[in-house]
Order: C-alpha cells, then sequence, then structure tokens
C-alpha cells in the first residue's frame, strides 16, 4: 500500500467513490478544495484507490484536524487502510498539533486514533467526540 498525496488526477475516481458510499460528510467540493489546498492524501495498491483523508487546519482552536477519512471499498475495511493514512499524517507532520473528531457512533475509529496515541478530550454536539494527538 502506498500512501501520497492526492492530485488533480485522482479528482474523478475519488469523487466516484464517496458518491458511490452515498456520503454526507465528504463532498465533491470537499474533494476539489483538499486536493487544491494540498491536504487530501490516498492511500492505493496496484493503482487502486482505498481510501482518503485530509488534515484541515483549524486556526480558531489551535490544531489540524484529521477529517473526512473514509475507506473506500468494503473488502479494504479491516486491512490497516485507515490507521495507515492516520499514522502517515501524523509521521509527516509530526511538528503540528493534530486532533480527530469521531463520530460517537463509530468505535473503530476510536479505537484506531487510541491506538496511535491520541488521547479523548471531551464529546460535544451529542455526535462527536475530540482526541487530541499526545506526543512523545
Amino acid at each position: 500500500m502506498t500512501i501520497r498525496f492526492a492530485t488533480k488526477e485522482d479528482e474523478i475516481r475519488i469523487i466516484r467513490a464517496i458518491q458511490n458510499k452515498h456520503m454526507d460528510y465528504n463532498q465533491p467540493t470537499h474533494v476539489r478544495e483538499d486536493i487544491r489546498a494540498n491536504r487530501l492524501i490516498v492511500a492505493e495498491d496496484k493503482g487502486k484507490l482505498l481510501g482518503s483523508c485530509a488534515l484541515v487546519a483549524e486556526p480558531n482552536f489551535g490544531y489540524h484536524a484529521i477529517k473526512r477519512l473514509c475507506v473506500f471499498a468494503k473488502a479494504s475495511r479491516s486491512n490497516g487502510v485507515a490507521t495507515a493514512m492516520v499514522k502517515w499524517l501524523c509521521d509527516y507532520f509530526s511538528m503540528l498539533k493534530i486532533g480527530a473528531t469521531p463520530w460517537t457512533t463509530n468505535p473503530t475509529m476510536c479505537h484506531i486514533f487510541e491506538k496511535l496515541g491520541f488521547e479523548y478530550q471531551y464529546t460535544f454536539s451529542t455526535y462527536y467526540m475530540f482526541y487530541l494527538l499526545k506526543r512523545k
């Protein structure tokens, strides 16, 4: 598996993948903006896109947030794709304060964040939890 920044050439394939999943939290406009701002990464294997994830600055809160993390195919789930993308972002941006806001109904993502050194901070808006990466 290779993880890299998404390019303009990836845009259509990513948009098709998220539209096939019927996601409301990850829209084509997000994909375009994230690629333009060079903040979207993709995981791929043998030319097949497995997932994508963005790291977005949150200047009002003083951290960068992992957002719109998505593993496209069910067959790719439980294969470490999400973990690999989060780890890649944390390693690549090792000097940044990084946070994440998984849904309260997604214990798998909470487990991934905790496994990678994120610590639960609080729950907000009933649907989201806030995790912050604790650097050594």
